[in-house]
């Protein structure tokens, strides 16, 4: 009996030793935003590339924008209008999947009666290096009135 207590005894300590290791290893999740700015002024579906982006360098085209990120964080975009905020108004309305690996599981993700403008996201699946490509929707309110919708396509990249 002894032997068997000292066994079960040992087994515990193992399991329980097994599961802290992995608990402290655990990635935690994080909430990453991503702002877009917009000219309101100039913006046009032809030059969203000189007057929007994401805050990366000048030389860095939207469309090589890269969210790093990992599976399990939650990932908020918004916007705002970087030559009149106080009148003018952006409203992300969508994420759609392009290309790559769908990490989200959806093909598209909408903001919400509770957040309008603003979409969040968690990414579900994918491992390192996994890339997807995506188009942001987004429209543009000039003095409350409507003045047109735009697609930017950055990409976001699994980091492990």
């Amino acid at each position: 009996m002894k032997k068997t207590n000292q066994f079960m005894g040992q087994l515990f300590l193992c399991i329980l030793f097994f599961s802290l290791a992995n608990f402290s290893t655990a990635q935690q999740s994080t909430t990453k935003t991503v702002t877009l700015t917009v000219n309101t002024e100039l913006v046009t579906a032809s030059n969203t590339d000189q007057t929007c982006n994401f805050g990366q360098a000048f030389d860095t085209a939207n469309r090589d924008f890269t969210i790093f990120a990992n599976v399990g964080d939650h990932i908020v975009w918004d916007a705002f209008s970087s030559s009149n905020p106080e009148e003018d108004e952006v409203k992300i309305i969508s994420i759609i999947h392009e290309g790559g690996t769908n990490l989200f599981g959806l093909s598209a993700l909408v903001d919400s009666a509770q957040n309008p403008g603003v979409v969040v996201g968690t990414i579900t699946a994918g491992k390192a290096d996994d890339i997807q490509k995506y188009n942001v929707v987004f429209q543009v309110f000039r003095k409350r009135e409507f003045k047109g919708t735009y697609t930017i396509d950055p990409k976001i990249q699994v980091q492990n």
